[in-house]
């Protein structure tokens, strides 16, 4: 065993819950990531996209008071 895959090497047998449950959480958050990423940067949502990213700088009116 060269240096490299015995530092990524697991010992899966010693694994308790609690590393299984991490693990697998880290994954469903990685396709979690993956699909929101395809979501908001496929190209039939590009237009819709751009035209969002401007909310927060345009201006709205005030709102007008009700005689108080």
């Amino acid at each position: 065993m060269t240096r490299i895959t015995g530092y990524f090497s697991t010992d899966w047998a010693s694994m308790t819950a609690t590393d299984w449950f991490g693990a697998l959480f880290a994954l469903l958050v990685l396709a979690l990531m993956v699909w929101a990423y395809y979501y908001a940067f496929s190209p039939g949502r590009r237009e819709k996209f751009k035209m969002d990213g401007n909310i927060p700088m345009t201006d709205e009116p005030e709102p007008k008071s009700k005689g108080v």
